[in-house]
């Protein structure tokens, strides 16, 4: 087993001489085989929350523990963000091993395959379209043989379609890799079509915390998933004091 602690998790910026807190009191296990989703609207936290994880920000107090088999551990992480992130000047196949310590046409031809790029191996990110390009941040993500896999709104700025493409896309790595992500999103949809669990942000505690165990792909006109989609918009969209 293996997977994060938090423990009084409290994340706080100081803006124009102002306190601003982010993140108070975030005290959640997350597991590190199963698919977590962050779920909340815009200013919620939940991208901080994902920074802190995977060590781009300090926390102002309490803890973040990595373990593996009940020991402390420091993982190795894939991380994805909204925007791609690829290197311009160098092929697909050149930026699938880019975090690599040396080239391994091997290793290239693994997760050229396995993203269904293996027609554009010598392009260039440019000649890409924005579905592909993100398919390749996540074939890179997936060389570096990380421990669990961070993403930040992979998504986000997609049309619908290719969005919907990806998400499938990300149910048939979970099945074939059974490597653990922790997924950013605002989109309700996403979140119950991806996650085993899903944590809901709000105003920077944890509000929802929901467990699906339906099976992949889900429908979702089933009742139980349209139950937890009408709690979760309740939850989100609730009239501000």
């Amino acid at each position: 087993m293996k997977g994060y602690r938090i423990n009084n998790l409290n994340k706080n910026y100081t803006v124009n001489g102002k306190l601003n807190t982010v993140l108070e009191n975030i005290n959640l296990n997350i597991e590190g085989d199963v698919i977590t989703i962050i779920l909340g609207r815009s200013g919620c936290g939940k991208t901080t929350l994902l920074r802190l994880l995977g060590g781009l920000e300090n926390a102002t107090s309490g803890s973040i523990v990595f373990y593996k088999d009940a020991v402390k551990f420091k993982p190795k992480i894939g991380m994805v963000f909204q925007e791609s992130r690829l290197m311009p000047w160098l092929t697909v196949r050149e930026n699938i091993t880019f975090y690599l310590n040396k080239r391994d046409r091997q290793i290239e031809d693994k997760f050229l395959k396995l993203m269904k790029l293996e027609k554009f191996s010598e392009a260039y990110p440019v000649q890409l379209s924005g579905g592909m390009a993100h398919r390749v941040s996540i074939g890179r993500a997936l060389a570096y043989e990380p421990d669990i896999m961070l993403m930040d709104e992979p998504f986000a700025a997609l049309d619908y379609f290719t969005r919907y493409n990806l998400q499938r896309e990300i149910i048939n790595l979970y099945g074939k890799t059974k490597k653990g992500i922790v997924f950013v999103t605002h989109n309700v949809d996403e979140a119950i079509l991806l996650g085993h669990r899903i944590i809901i942000l709000d105003k920077g505690k944890v509000a929802r915390d929901y467990n699906i165990e339906e099976n992949y792909p889900r429908d979702l006109a089933l009742d139980r998933l349209v139950e937890i989609k009408e709690d979760i918009l309740k939850a989100i969209c609730r009239d501000e004091d």
